[in-house]
């Protein structure tokens, strides 16, 4: 039979990377640390790794360029490293992009574990929008739930996003950097911030940015003037779409995501780290 004629009328590619610090070169041959890009490296020629690692770099960033919206974990909170190496990124791309194509960066409030703001571990979240795309509105997202309020490591950044050829569409998304799997009582922290995101979320979006939750259907989507597509993506330093069997056998969602009105985009088959673990994903409205 004939293959069946699919139009698209509009697609908007979005790439999410845990960057590992964003770590462009290794100017000095040293281990890499949080501050291998300081004072101490100004007029170092350089190392063959560096150069090597810094190509390997450029490479990624052709392939990323050809995405519209890029969101990336795990940057280095300290001003200086963080704008340095954002700046850095920001050019690689516009290497590798059509020249009547911008791209805009922004980045989150710096966080880590136990709302840590300073030192080893205080990273950021970072974003890069490319043209016509907009960026409307930028949010840290500190604490999620009420009495008491959970607080989130790694604070997630909230951005919201619009397109110009299309006035009523809105893209919100959320980047997010979850505790990690060991040991025990840090997996058990991933599991209370990530359960808190997911049912704090649209209580969230629509005190801060009045969002509809349009998922309800047409009766509440009426009431909005923007179409929103809510996308939370990261790592998530688990699978997110797991599910659990209680003694029946049924099979029950550990973090409740068609109750909160998320679906997980990709298969725990698909590995998403070098470990072949499926820690990064993306979650749709």
């Amino acid at each position: 039979t004939d293959e069946p004629l699919v139009v698209a009328k509009h697609q908007l590619r979005i790439c999410s990377f845990n960057a590992l610090k964003l770590r462009l070169s290794n100017p000095t041959g040293k281990a890499h640390g949080d501050d291998d890009d300081d004072e101490n490296s100004v007029g170092y020629k350089g190392s063959a790794e560096g150069e090597q690692l810094t190509r390997k770099w450029l490479m990624l960033a052709a392939v990323m360029s050809s995405y519209d919206v890029i969101v990336m974990q795990e940057i280095p909170g300290r001003a200086e490293l963080c704008d340095a190496r954002m700046r850095v990124f920001h050019d690689m791309l516009h290497l590798a992009t059509e020249p009547d194509r911008q791209w805009t960066a922004v980045h989150s409030l710096v966080s880590g574990k136990n709302g840590k703001t300073q030192g080893s571990g205080a990273e950021v979240h970072v974003a890069f929008v490319k043209s016509p795309l907009t960026i409307e509105k930028v949010y840290t997202w500190q604490s999620a739930g009420v009495a008491p309020s959970i607080l989130l490591d790694y604070a997630p950044l909230q951005v919201l996003i619009s397109d110009p050829n299309r006035p009523n569409f809105k893209l919100c998304l959320t980047s997010v950097h979850l505790p990690p799997s060991k040991p025990p009582e840090r997996a058990r922290q991933r599991d209370t911030q990530l359960n808190a995101i997911l049912k704090g979320y649209w209580e969230e979006v629509r005190a801060n940015w009045n969002l509809a939750r349009t998922s309800k259907g047409k009766k509440d989507a009426g009431k909005a003037k923007d179409e929103v597509v809510h996308v939370i993506s990261g790592d998530f330093n688990t699978f997110p779409g797991i599910v659990d069997a209680d003694a029946e056998g049924t099979e029950i969602e550990r973090y409740h995501l068609t109750r909160n009105d998320f679906v997980c985009t990709i298969p725990e088959t698909a590995a998403t780290s070098v470990g072949k673990m499926n820690f990064d994903n993306l979650l749709v409205d």
